[in-house]
């Protein structure tokens, strides 16, 4: 695992361009004035920029193979031209192969580590192309999103069911996982004829993913655990909540393509369910790539409700029409994710002191 290692250090640094963009973005559309040269692409700079980038890297780093690096390669240049703000179809055409590209790496891993876990995401990387085609042909990103939320759930339980592998769950349960997937991509297909019909199956689909992930995933066996075990089991619980909330968002709230209901349709699940999975999978999955660990602190749990509590507060803005609600919560919600890459930085650069220290031979030795 440590070939290529300097490339995925390198590869990062555009993930997290898309990473600040992205709130820069999200922050104008609050009202802030801020010098951010692509205001529209928000939805494509977290999901694309960051996201896609920073899973494809993933992947190819479990592959470890040298022609495997170019998909996140292409979705880093995706996730420059899009915080350029390049024009039309440059970052869509990017974007649309680095997600061809990842499907093929799902594709190329040896037949005998495939699970159930790999064919879901999978799943999921065929919706990100597909969202990407979507996007590309109707330049309009409401008729994509859906199917962008489409894969991250689906990659997210997927690398639940990689990491958990060993979890003995019942026959039923991996029936039960296909069709709640199969509903799902039943419901974003509806939606390209019938938008409000097709959100509403993709909704129930998500709630439905809420509930198998709160009784089959092990987060409630290792909350029980101290330490980093409990911070993360809290944060996918908490996570899991988000998206069954999200999930009847989509089934009960009126169809909008702009405005406070359809951002709440999004923030339920792109934020509660998909970040806080970001702050806890980070102290795996980081290390994994960058081959810099992460030394857990208690400190963590100060972003974590940060951007729970803010969230509550951003939905309840966007539910009941309260702006400074609104507002507020969605400062706080940006607030929440930079403390999380300082908490993150500080805990690498002190894990790094350390081990030097307990590196260096006594003086006079």
């Amino acid at each position: 695992m440590t070939r290529n290692l300097g490339l995925r250090r390198l590869l990062m640094l555009p993930a997290g361009l898309g990473l600040l963009s992205g709130l820069g973005t999200g922050l104008i559309r609050l009202g802030l004035n801020l010098p951010v040269p692509a205001p529209g692409f928000h939805g494509a700079l977290m999901v694309s920029g960051f996201l896609g980038t920073l899973i494809s890297l993933e992947r190819a780093a479990a592959l470890n193979r040298p022609a495997g690096y170019l998909a996140p390669a292409v979705a880093a240049v995706g996730s420059i031209t899009l915080a350029a703000g390049a024009p039309y179809p440059i970052p869509h055409l990017l974007t649309l192969a680095a997600s061809i590209g990842l499907l093929g790496l799902y594709f190329h891993v040896p037949q005998r580590h495939r699970d159930a876990g790999l064919v879901v995401m999978a799943v999921g990387a065929v919706l990100w192309a597909g969202g990407n085609l979507i996007w590309l042909l109707s330049r309009l990103l409401p008729m994509a999103v859906g199917w962008w939320v489409g894969f991250l759930v689906l990659t997210i339980v997927g690398e639940r069911l990689e990491l958990t592998r060993v979890a003995t769950r019942p026959l039923q349960a991996g029936r039960l996982l296909g069709l709640i997937t199969a509903l799902l991509v039943a419901g974003l297909l509806t939606g390209l004829f019938a938008p409000e019909a097709g959100r509403r199956v993709s909704g129930i689909a998500l709630a439905g993913m809420s509930a198998w992930l709160f009784k089959y995933d092990i987060a409630w066996v290792t909350v029980r655990r101290p330490g980093q075990v409990r911070f993360i089991a809290l944060c996918l619980i908490a996570g899991f909540f988000w998206l069954g909330f999200g999930g009847l968002w989509w089934v009960l709230s009126p169809y909008a393509t702009a405005g406070p209901l359809y951002d709440g349709a999004l923030h339920t699940v792109l934020l509660g369910f998909v970040m806080s999975m970001i702050f806890g999978h980070a102290l795996i999955i980081f290390p994994a790539v960058t081959g810099i660990p992460i030394p857990f602190h208690p400190a963590f749990y100060v972003h974590l409700s940060l951007l729970h509590a803010s969230l509550a507060a951003r939905i309840l803005g966007d539910a009941a029409g309260l702006a400074t609600w609104r507002e507020l919560g969605g400062i706080l919600n940006v607030a929440a994710v930079i403390l999380f890459l300082i908490a993150t930085l500080v805990a690498v650069r002190f894990g790094t002191l350390t081990r030097s220290l307990i590196a260096q031979p006594p003086a006079g030795g």
